[in-house]
């Protein structure tokens, strides 16, 4: 059998689905779609007008050949889109969902654009174009066919936004096993989607006899009905009886013998089904079943044979079970249904005979380009090392395209034990935990990573110590010392120890992951109060980064921190300037909604607060918080950004938002070893706020206390707050009234002595003395 739609078809792999578009598809020719389904067209074709058809039911009954059907009645373009496991990535079903709307009728470039930049804005930015793009398209049909694999929250926004988003006359048909989970509320209230559950698609008597006539078993009205009743209307339990029944030798599976569930059913007719194949294609048949697509060249180097073209040919000639993915002969699958009963009689009848083979998948699909499939063969044949192998080497490239949900979709298909069991499988669960906010998971699968280095690996498995890592370090004790450097999770004196080998290794390799060691460097140095060193670690990653887009993510990052940096040395110059180079570099290059902004828009915040721009730092504080918990993870680094962000908070005059964010820092930094002056940076932020909140002063009040120590008049402040000169003077004598003093001098030299005032640099040289004159304190 063969998808052959009218005028040509278009058929693509990209990313494991599969693509088929065209204005006109014939059914398959096997005998199931030769049955006339008049009353199921029917009821369609006068339904036409509603945007969303609902095909659900279980396997084997037809929902992918009433689709197919209804694209072959339908006069508006069709398309159709398979999906799988790995559209549980929002960004990639986007991609593939605009692949195949693209077929139908090019889609704004723009989007595409979009879609192809690192971390894209899905939310902001593509839809609400996919939706102005949508709304322009002449009418369209487009199925979706296995939509129970989507399951994810974010992939099932994109579906949710597509049902809303049809433009007039168009229609989406999702075929599922099971209740979508897709938002159908608004328009089942509308009565805008039609459902066709087991019931509807179960054959009648009628279509009953007219699938047994294709295999030449003509029975009467009451024969047929007999049947129809024993199997439920169930079309593929009717479909496997007559392929058992090819031979003169088989059992009668007709005859009036008891038969069990559906289950039951299919197991025997599968049973009685592969006795009828030459021994060479039942043995195919049974070992191609682990697979989940299949073409020529992948069974030969699977299944360790040749000649499995002409065995495919065969099966697309002779069986119903086999479907095209393509009009080249390159790519099938096998029925759903079929293959999970040729996959339990595989392992009924040689339980451990499928590892070699799916070892042979996984490199195969390795060499070709397709790694996810490639870590679904490795990790079902339990071969750990090669699954965390090959999650290592793409899960960066994933990341870096936004695709988080793919790597953490192949961590989940991982137990704990499994994952905990090689160390390179663990060092990618490590990552994954940090990218998804799980800082316990993070912490305990690196410290696996790092215990794998020294033991030489877990079951057997051992990391490659005697080459490069598979995610380009030249070693992956390096790689195990970039983790731990980035989550630290004992202390600023070993981040910097761990940035410090990072450097080592690999700076005169010159891979990128010198960036990190770097930057790494740079932050142990701001944490522990070395201004100097810190901004000369940044120099170098910037250095390493001129020049290149690609890296501009990280860029930004160390822009920020090297002026967050200089406002700690009280260098406002240098502050002011690399602030505003981050936050520019952030918006121009649409970052400014990755994790690595959280630095600029800090800085910049700052930075506007110092220079008394208080509505524009209020603008910056809001992105950078809004960006806070994606560091949740990192606890120094949640810790870092919230005092800084409650230092501005209470120049901004918000007491209570600045109280919130200190118990914030405080929670992350309770338990963690060596936090540098993060402590005492905490503490003075306490005593000011305290300060502030023992004196009564009110928000407006505290907006002003910044501004006192400067030489601006009070018609300037008024300038800088939006407020008049007059408000400006009264919160300014209520302020002198609080602290007991009658000049604006003395409020300042009450207020430094309260600790308003004492700079980053002047904590930081107290701290420090401290720590001369009392080590263990420190």
């Amino acid at each position: 059998m063969s998808l052959q739609p009218d005028g040509g078809a278009i058929a693509e792999k990209r990313g494991g689905l599969r693509f088929l578009r065209s204005a006109k598809l014939r059914p398959p020719l096997f005998h199931l779609a030769v049955v006339e389904r008049s009353r199921l067209l029917a009821r369609l074709a006068q339904t036409r007008a509603r945007p969303v058809v609902v095909l659900c039911a279980a396997a084997g009954f037809g929902k992918t050949l009433v689709a197919l059907e209804l694209t072959a009645a339908d006069p508006r373009p069709s398309g159709w889109l398979t999906l799988d496991e790995s559209d549980a990535d929002p960004v990639a079903l986007l991609d593939d969902l605009v692949l195949a709307l693209d077929r139908l009728e090019p889609v704004d470039a723009e989007v595409r654009a979009l879609l192809d930049r690192r971390a894209p804005r899905v939310e902001q930015e593509i839809l609400p174009l996919l939706a102005d793009d949508l709304a322009r398209r002449e009418p369209f049909l487009l199925v979706l066919d296995d939509v129970e694999l989507v399951t994810a929250p974010g992939a099932l926004a994109i579906l949710s936004f597509l049902v809303e988003s049809l433009p007039p006359g168009s229609q989406v048909v999702l075929a599922t096993r099971t209740e979508p989970h897709v938002q159908l509320g608004r328009l089942r209230a509308a009565d805008d989607v039609v459902e066709l559950r087991a019931g509807d698609l179960a054959l009648d008597v009628e279509e009953t006899r007219a699938l047994l006539a294709t295999s030449g078993v003509e029975l009467g009205l009451d024969e047929a009905a007999d049947v129809r009743d024993r199997f439920e209307g169930w079309p593929a339990g009717i479909a496997l009886a007559m392929f058992s029944r090819a031979s003169d030798e088989a059992p009668d599976p007709f005859d009036a013998v008891s038969v069990g569930p559906s289950a039951e059913i299919a197991g025997y007719l599968l049973e009685e089904g592969l006795e009828q194949q030459p021994e060479r294609v039942q043995q195919f048949l049974l070992a191609s079943s682990c697979m989940r697509r299949m073409s020529p060249e992948l069974c030969d180097c699977a299944l360790g044979i040749d000649g499995s073209a002409a065995i495919l040919k065969r099966l697309e000639r002779e069986s119903l079970f086999l479907v095209p993915l393509d009009r080249n002969g390159r790519w099938y699958r096998y029925h759903n249904l079929f293959r999970e009963l040729l996959q339990a009689e595989s392992r009924r009848r040689d339980p451990d005979g499928r590892t070699d083979m799916l070892l042979r998948a996984a490199a195969w699909h390795e060499r070709n380009g397709d790694p996810e499939e490639a870590f679904e063969y490795a990790h079902a044949a339990g071969d750990l090392a090669s699954a965390g192998r090959i999650i290592l080497r793409h899960g960066d490239s994933l990341v870096a395209s936004g695709r988080v949900a793919t790597v953490a979709t192949w961590l989940g298909r991982c137990s704990a034990q499994e994952l905990a069991s090689d160390p390179q499988l663990a060092l990618a669960a490590a990552w994954g935990a940090l990218l998804t906010g799980d800082a316990g998971a993070a912490q305990q699968f690196g410290a696996v990573a790092a215990t794998g280095v020294e033991n030489g690996g877990a079951n057997g498995s051992s990391p490659p110590e005697n080459g490069s890592s598979p995610d380009g370090a030249t070693s992956f004790r390096s790689a195990v010392a970039n983790f731990r450097g980035t989550l630290a999770p004992d202390g600023v004196g070993q981040m910097l120890e761990d940035g410090l080998e990072v450097c080592a290794a690999e700076g005169p390799a010159g891979t990128r992951w010198a960036l990190d060691g770097w930057r790494t460097v740079g932050t142990a140095h701001l944490l522990a109060g070395r201004t100097d060193e810190a901004i000369a670690a940044f120099a170098e990653v910037l250095r390493l980064t001129r020049d290149q887009p690609e890296l501009d993510y990280i860029t930004i990052n160390c822009l920020g921190y090297s002026a967050l940096a200089a406002a700690d040395a009280d260098d406002w110059q240098r502050a002011r300037k690399w602030a505003r180079e981050a936050h520019a570099t952030a918006v121009e290059r649409h970052l400014d909604h990755v994790v690595q902004s959280v630095a600029p828009y800090t800085a910049h915040a700052t930075v506007l607060e110092h220079d008394g721009l208080l509505p524009q730092s209020e603008a910056a504080l809001h992105n950078a918080l809004r960006l806070l918990p994606m560091v949740h993870a990192v606890r120094w680094w949640e810790a870092d950004i919230a005092i800084r962000c409650a230092e501005v908070q209470l120049g901004l005059g918000d007491l209570d938002r600045t109280l919130e964010l200190a118990d914030l820092a405080r929670s992350a930094i309770r338990h963690y070893p060596d936090a540098g002056l993060l402590p005492q940076r905490l503490r003075s932020l306490e005593q000011r706020s305290q300060g502030g909140a023992q004196l009564g002063l009110t928000p407006s009040e505290l907006r002003l206390v910044p501004f006192l120590p400067s030489h601006l008049s009070l018609q300037e402040i008024s300038d800088r707050v939006y407020l008049s000169r007059a408000t400006v003077k009264t919160h300014t004598l209520s302020v002198y009234r609080k602290l007991d003093v009658q000049t604006r001098s003395a409020a300042v030299d009450r207020l430094e002595q309260l600790g308003f005032f004492r700079s980053a640099a002047r904590w930081q040289s107290a701290v420090l003395d401290e720590a001369r004159r009392h080590p263990a304190r420190v």
